[in-house]
């Protein structure tokens, strides 16, 4: 019953009965309230963003691991849901005892051009042995 009042709310949700997709849904959360696609569903039928975002965090509770929601969440509300940029890892430490900075040119840098090669690319971690 429940798949069938999912894709009942799905189909009223893209014809644009947000109103009806929302009783269907009320209905299945009442019946079976740890319904993740239901909660995210709803999270799309909802007239505002703090019921979407309401929905969003019901799901998440639920579902920790749920990237959808956490994508939802970080669009809806980026200052309390936005993933701060990971930092780069520090420079190798072969790079480090070879006196060369990233910026610096084959030619300036005492290291093999390997390890200079390693060094200057945009990828990390480095594998300088």
């Amino acid at each position: 019953m429940s798949e069938t009042l999912l894709l009942q709310a799905r189909k009223n949700i893209q014809r644009g009965d947000q109103e009806r997709a929302r009783a269907l849904l009320a209905q299945l959360i009442k019946e079976d309230p740890r319904n993740v696609q239901a909660w995210m569903l709803l999270a799309e039928a909802v007239d505002t963003k703090g019921q979407a975002t309401f929905c969003l965090e019901q799901a998440l509770k639920l579902d920790p691991s749920n990237s959808t929601a956490l994508k939802w969440l970080a669009i809806l509300n980026p200052a309390q849901y936005a993933q701060p940029e990971p930092e780069p890892p520090s420079p190798p430490a072969a790079m480090m005892k070879e006196g060369c900075r990233r910026s610096d040119s084959l030619a300036r840098c005492s290291a093999s051009p390997l390890l200079w090669v390693k060094m200057t690319s945009t990828s990390y971690p480095f594998d300088c042995r």
